[in-house]
């Protein structure tokens, strides 16, 4: 639990930083990532965060993008997928420290949606929902 308070003040810092309308919107809200089980065999234990050594990126979702910010140099695929797995946003990004990218979910439909991240070997996910308009 104490690698995910850094993980998510990293985070919060470095999204407090960025000069960008994402800050600003008190809609915004903070996806949490977490290793993929059936990926990386954790053990009998809760599935944990990133390790020390992969830098996951902080995501932002205010309704109609996600917002990568660097929390250090990473290359990654990603992934969105609804609930019944159907593949419907794919792409990589290249972050640095600070660095945003943004990725537009504003055409999917309304639903539950799960964002994975591949980082090093390794399937991070996080979820988000798009609310009817």
């Amino acid at each position: 639990m104490k690698n995910s308070s850094k993980l998510l003040l990293a985070g919060l810092l470095a999204l407090g930083a960025a000069n960008s309308t994402f800050a600003q919107n008190p809609l915004n809200d903070t996806l949490t990532f977490v290793l993929n089980p059936g990926i990386i065999d954790p053990g009998p234990h809760k599935p944990h965060l990133a390790p020390a050594n992969v830098s996951l990126p902080l995501c932002v979702f205010n309704g109609y993008s996600l917002l990568f910010i660097g929390t250090g140099e990473v290359s990654l695929t990603y992934s969105v997928v609804d609930e019944y797995e159907e593949e419907w946003i794919s792409g990589t990004l290249s972050l640095s420290n600070g660095n945003e990218e943004p990725i537009d979910v504003s055409t999917l439909p309304a639903g539950d949606y799960t964002i994975l991240l591949y980082i090093a070997g390794r399937e991070y996910e996080g979820e988000f929902t798009i609310e009817d308009n």
